[in-house]
């Protein structure tokens, strides 16, 4: 089954969403003063696997900022200090913390925000581009695998660049290939290109991104190759009743981390 992606994940309507500003309160770790540090968040109800936008002011400026969302399950975060990308692939409510530490004192937190992201039971599918965007080569650049398991899609992939990109970007032209029982999963990047927005947007640079909702996967052993600025990629992938673990010997290029997941949990 051949599926090719016109469009990544981060969309481009999001610069024009009101962020809902959520005040701090009792989270997970906290000792110490309130604060009244803030989360601005570009939704409070997402579809599942419609990526999140989050941040959060800091209580000091130096502080150090832990992310976590409950319940944990079939969840990525993508942190950047003191933002972050978020992606959530069941339905129901979820509870969204950034935890503040000091350099000196990692192991307790002295202050927390938290607030509730609502996803409901529709599916994202990201959008096409539109007018006013410009486009970015990704040569020279790497892309990580993030691989996570939902209960209704299987195995689910997440895809990042390492360098940043102007204005909300996203991955545009990939494309995935997933063979039969015991045959291959393909990840072809040759053609991807970075889709940056126009126009102000306060100097915004991110991580690109791209979602990839696998079909379920029977057990079995599976052949992984991925192509990235001309180089091909190759390892495996086993699928057990359980988990999934890749094998994939490489640092560079194309990365897949983590390499073994549990399935629907």
């Amino acid at each position: 089954m051949k599926h090719v992606q016109a469009a990544g994940i981060i969309c481009l309507s999001l610069i024009v969403i009101t962020s809902a500003c959520v005040k701090n309160t009792n989270g997970t770790g906290y000792t110490g003063s309130k604060t009244n540090s803030t989360m601005e968040l570009s939704k409070s109800v997402i579809k599942k696997g419609e990526p999140l936008l989050i941040s959060t002011s800091k209580p000091v400026i130096n502080s150090i900022i832990r992310w976590k969302i409950y319940p944990a399950n079939n969840t990525v975060i993508l942190p950047a200090d003191n933002r972050a990308a978020i992606f959530i692939t069941n339905a129901g409510p979820h509870k969204v913390t950034a935890n503040y530490y000091m350099p000196s004192d990692t192991t307790i937190a002295y202050d927390s925000s938290n607030t509730t992201v609502v996803v409901n039971d529709s599916t994202y599918t990201p959008p096409p581009p539109g007018d006013g965007l410009d486009t970015a080569s990704i040569a020279g650049d790497q892309i990580t695998l993030i691989p996570t398991s939902s209960l209704d899609s299987g195995l689910v992939i997440l895809a990042n660049t390492t360098r940043l990109y102007n204005c909300y970007p996203y991955l545009t032209a990939y494309g995935w290939t997933q063979g039969g029982i015991g045959s291959s999963l393909n990840f072809d990047f040759r053609s991807v290109e970075v889709v940056e927005g126009k126009g102000d947007c306060g100097g915004r640079k991110d991580q690109a991104f791209a979602y990839m909702p696998i079909n379920e996967l029977a057990v079995g052993n599976y052949t992984v190759t991925a192509n990235l600025n001309q180089v091909s990629y190759q390892g495996s992938l086993t699928v057990t009743d359980t988990d999934y673990i890749f094998t994939w010997n490489y640092t560079s290029g194309i990365i897949i981390s983590p390499l073994q997941i549990k399935k629907n949990q």
